[in-house]
């Protein structure tokens, strides 16, 4: 695909599917931040995306199926982090312990 014709086709996916790529990301991360984040990486995965698009279905299903894979792996590699909301560090007892 030419250069020319991958920006404009960009352009338009992302200018018009915004708030469908925002839509997306909100249904797989909760956290405001992380969910801003994944919409830029989604804008950037249709960009490397792009010159696979053949035509065979609509933009909007492109950057869809697009979308979903991006936040697919996004969940995936959260997953792994452990998460820091366990259990405190000192934790007291008010009856005596077995020993």
């Amino acid at each position: 695909m030419e250069t020319g014709k991958r920006e404009r086709l960009f352009h338009e996916a992302i200018g018009e599917m915004q708030g469908f790529i925002r839509r997306i990301a909100a249904a797989h991360e909760r956290d405001e931040d992380l969910r801003k984040d994944l919409a830029q990486d989604i804008a950037m995965a249709v960009w490397q995306a792009l010159p696979n698009f053949r035509g065979e279905a609509s933009i909007k299903t492109f950057v869809g199926r697009v979308a979903v894979n991006r936040c697919l792996s996004h969940a995936a590699k959260h997953a792994r982090i452990p998460s820091s909301d366990g259990l405190a560090d000192h934790l007291s007892a008010d009856e005596p312990g077995p020993e």
